[in-house]
């Protein structure tokens, strides 16, 4: 079994760019009466089926 790669800078900034991304994407996709995407959710780490259980107002 390997050991994994520690997050270089660069890797880390993607992270966190992927994650803001994912906030934007779902913010104004539920601003506008819809599901946010399955992609946007995994971004976030919010399992897309549980999404479902949530209630938004």
């Amino acid at each position: 079994m390997t050991k994994p790669r520690p997050l270089t800078l660069l890797g880390r900034l993607r992270a966190v760019v992927d994650v803001l991304d994912g906030a934007r994407s779902s913010a104004a996709a539920i601003n506008s009466g819809r599901r946010p995407s399955r992609q946007a959710l995994r971004k976030l780490g919010i399992d897309e089926d549980a999404f479902d259980g949530i209630r938004i107002f």
